[in-house]
């Protein structure tokens, strides 16, 4: 890529023009600090940009505190709320599309009007996709119909990968059962977080890479178990080196499956995310220096009951869990999560990928504690309560893997 920056400088007594290129930019700074000495009457700075790639365009992107008019009019009464929604999310919004924006807003706002009339279970407030259309919003999930594929335990990564890496080798590699403690009384309630194991919310973004998440924080959650007695316990896992996968090549925002991941990590490891950003707009696979790798999984689906659930995650840690997502699950906002995925088929979304941490009571109804990756500012600091015992969105035939690291 070629930069070239033009700087002209136009004094009463001085007229320099000064061209740039590469690094020389001390050069520029002198003549700026030197420029001040003189008496200067006007300066003007022209900066013009050659690029070879499409990834250096540069993009512009809407203020929520200074809305152009035409994005105000489709607004109108959701104003405060649109700019709300920016602001507590954070939002990078393009410019160019900020209409659309602004259109899918008020329509989803509108949908939020009325589920906050039908007196839910739940509470309900604005999700971080506000400004998606359903088309935009569904491409954030696992579509209903695409299957758990098959990845041989010999799956090559089709990315570069730096050698070496700081896990230790060790143990078998053949999957195991969970190991069951017949004695010990399942607790009422009982959260991983409570044991500072727990990593702090991710956010993946506008990005289908719920499934890369959930895997991650599987290991991540994992890995502190096993060093407990340790003072560092925390890690944090790449998830974009997940798209080196074969298959998944560069595809991360596509959709996929945990267990797919897991079994991928127990070949080539997984980095760190400083050594690999996560980044939903780069979708590129990069090279990691492996910091851990799985040893063996286990899907506990299909299960005979909500306590074989609860054995295994209360025996051998965190379950990845995939739901069938529908509207109202994007508007969670507190409370046990009650409602049904077998209404509208418009209403579904397709599968989502999270991480089940825990399980409690309240009110004499059971609840899984599951932790999302929508950031901290959706649902309860991050995590949603749903209802337990009653498949609720297929959260207990859907989809429930387990991994343990070597």
């Amino acid at each position: 890529m070629f930069i070239k920056f033009c700087c002209i400088f136009v004094f009463s007594l001085l007229d320099a023009i000064l061209i740039v290129n590469g690094q020389n930019f001390g050069s520029l700074l002198n003549i700026l600090q030197n420029s001040h000495s003189h008496n200067k009457q006007h300066v003007k700075f022209e900066f013009n940009s050659e690029h070879t790639e499409d990834s250096s365009l540069q993009i512009t992107y809407l203020d929520f505190n200074n809305l152009p008019p035409n994005v105000l009019g489709i607004l109108g009464e959701n104003k405060n709320a649109f700019v709300s929604f920016g602001q507590k999310f954070k939002k990078k919004i393009n410019a160019k599309a900020a209409e659309s924006a602004a259109s899918n807003f008020v329509s989803n706002n509108d949908f939020l009007k009325d589920l906050t009339g039908e007196g839910l279970g739940f509470k309900v407030s604005m999700h971080p996709y506000m400004h998606m259309g359903v088309d935009e919003l569904k491409k954030l999930f696992i579509p209903s119909d695409k299957e758990i594929g098959e990845i041989s335990e010999e799956t090559e990564e089709t990315g570069e990968t730096e050698e070496g890496g700081d896990y230790e080798e060790g143990g078998e590699e053949e999957d195991t059962e969970t190991t069951t403690k017949e004695s010990d009384e399942l607790p009422t309630s009982f959260d991983w977080r409570d044991m500072g194991v727990v990593p702090r919310i991710r956010d993946q973004g506008d990005c289908g890479s719920c499934w890369a998440f959930s895997a991650a924080a599987v290991l991540e959650i994992q890995y502190a178990r096993r060093n407990l007695a340790f003072q560092k316990t925390k890690i944090d896992l790449a998830e974009q080196q997940l798209a080196c996968m074969e298959g998944y090549e560069n595809t991360i925002c596509d959709g996929g499956w945990p267990i797919e991941a897991f079994k991928y990590i127990k070949k080539n490891g997984i980095g760190l995310e400083t050594s690999s950003p996560y980044d939903p707009e780069n979708r590129e696979c990069r090279k990691s220096t492996p910091k851990i790798r799985v040893k063996s999984t286990k899907r506990l689906v299909p299960v005979d009951d909500i306590e074989t659930v609860k054995r295994a995650l209360y025996d051998d840690g965190p379950i990845a869990v995939g739901i069938l997502a529908n509207n109202k699950f994007m508007y969670y906002d507190g409370g046990i999560f009650d409602a049904t995925c077998d209404g509208e088929k418009e209403e579904d979304l397709g599968n989502h990928a999270m991480v089940m941490v825990g399980w409690g009571e309240e009110d004499g109804r059971q609840y899984w504690l599951i932790r999302n990756s929508y950031g901290e500012e959706w649902g309860e600091n991050g995590y949603i309560r749903f209802l337990a015992g009653e498949d609720l969105c297929q959260v207990e035939s859907g989809s429930l893997d387990q991994a343990q690291i070597v």
